[in-house]
């Protein structure tokens, strides 16, 4: 009888430190390579860790993206201090900060015509989720014709390039594997990309953007928003906390994109 006493004892005890769903954090992306002390378990996206795991960082810049239970974002890094090896030790729990939010981008909206391109694309990283990116323009302000039209200019590795910018039915599209592939076939984003409303007669040109695009591959951010997708699983969420989670994670940890065409591709790979 006694025997049986202290075994449910034990057994009150073991479950009283079994971690609990608030006791985790769910990965959403991860960057360089973070693994479990213990196990030498690699972390990938979608995993779940324990708050006071040990990880072994073996990278300084290695870091990933987590969520908890209440859909807060919060981004682990590497502790400063490093062995010969680069390599850093420490518990989860003790490398949590909140994920800064992005207030310049705070007001959800792509207008279905663009019309001022510096506002669309910003002045710095411009998004694109795929290999392309399609909007129509403001016909009323550019209205494409043998004397007027769209011009791009890009660096791609050595050569500059300029070329006239077609827009039939005043669509523009930005395709990188049209634009941005050299004389061997390779692929290779600029870091400068300008776009120049030109007139021939009277001749004038007015440049309307400079950025920088980068091309998402779709499938890993595909895999970052089945964790956010997962995690609003029973949460019936409000549409405020709908924009928050979803279009905020994309201001908050990539920056500017065509929202419209974010709002698309979430409906057609994920149900609301």
């Amino acid at each position: 009888m006694k025997k049986l006493f202290v075994f449910f004892i034990s057994l009150t005890i073991l479950m009283s430190h079994k971690p609990s769903y608030d006791d985790f954090y769910q990965i959403i992306r991860i960057n360089g390579i973070i693994m479990i002390q213990k196990t030498q378990l690699a972390l990938k996206t979608g995993m779940k860790i324990i708050k006071n795991e040990q990880l072994l960082f073996k990278t300084q810049d290695a870091s990933m993206i987590v969520s908890d239970n209440s859909l807060g974002r919060f981004v682990i890094k590497s502790p400063a201090q490093a062995t010969n090896k680069g390599e850093t030790v420490a518990f989860a729990r003790d490398l949590v900060l909140p994920l800064n939010t992005n207030t310049s981008l705070s007001t959800r909206g792509t207008p279905s015509h663009v019309r001022d391109f510096k506002e669309y694309f910003g002045e710095s990283d411009f998004y694109i989720v795929g290999d392309q990116l399609a909007f129509e323009v403001d016909h009323t302000k550019f209205k494409a014709s043998p004397n007027q039209f769209f011009q791009i200019r890009y660096q791609l590795n050595d050569s500059t390039v300029t070329n006239k910018w077609a827009s039939p039915e005043n669509k523009l599209v930005l395709d990188k594997n049209q634009l941005f592939v050299d004389k061997k076939g390779k692929v290779s984003s600029p870091n400068k990309f300008e776009v120049f409303w030109v007139v021939r007669n009277p001749r004038s040109v007015e440049k309307l953007a400079t950025f920088r695009p980068i091309f998402l591959d779709e499938n890993a951010l595909k895999a970052e928003y089945q964790v956010l997708f997962d995690l609003s699983t029973n949460q019936n969420l409000s549409e405020e906390a709908y924009q928050k989670h979803f279009f905020g994670y994309f201001r908050d940890v990539y920056g500017r994109t065509d929202e419209n065409t974010l709002e698309n591709w979430l409906e057609g790979n994920f149900k609301k």
